[in-house]
């Protein structure tokens, strides 16, 4: 299916979340590289706003500064608030690491499988210690016209 065929199915798909009291929350990250702060902005600016255009996710956490392989307990330890304010979203991972320990029925939505992790141990323990995710959305439709559903 295109996207455009997919997309209003997927959206109801969230809405009946949200109706079943599910915490739809958005998560990105960008890589350590060696962009300028302007360029890092406006890539995670864009990735956010699909989150809330495509996701309609409730929250959005981004890590402005995080390869795929740490862990995410490890991940904003040094703090980005500059870039936070520049982005107008809820926090970052250590947030929502808190966000999802006060927070029952958790459906994540990440850009890709590397917007979350790129190494199976490093999600498996994630996911182990964070029991109030219980459904993982990954949106790939910009790559194969998908959105991958993890119960």
């Amino acid at each position: 299916k295109k996207v455009l065929n997919y997309l209003p199915h997927y959206q109801l798909f969230v809405q009946n979340l949200k109706k079943e009291e599910y915490n739809i929350v958005g998560y990105a990250r960008k890589s350590r590289t060696n962009e300028n702060d302007e360029s890092r902005v406006r890539l995670l600016q864009q990735m956010a706003r699909r989150l809330k255009e495509r996701s309609l996710v409730d929250k959005i956490f981004v890590s402005p500064r995080a390869n795929a392989n740490e862990l995410m307990v490890e991940r904003d330890l040094t703090k980005n608030e500059d870039l936070l304010k520049e982005l107008n979203v809820d926090g970052d991972a250590q947030k929502l690491l808190n966000f999802v320990d006060q927070n029952k029925n958790i459906c994540l939505v990440i850009l890709g499988y590397a917007g979350l992790s790129t190494d199976c141990k490093n999600l498996e323990t994630f996911l182990r210690n964070n029991k109030n995710i219980c459904k993982i959305v990954v949106d790939h439709l910009p790559f194969d016209n998908t959105i991958k559903i993890h119960d």
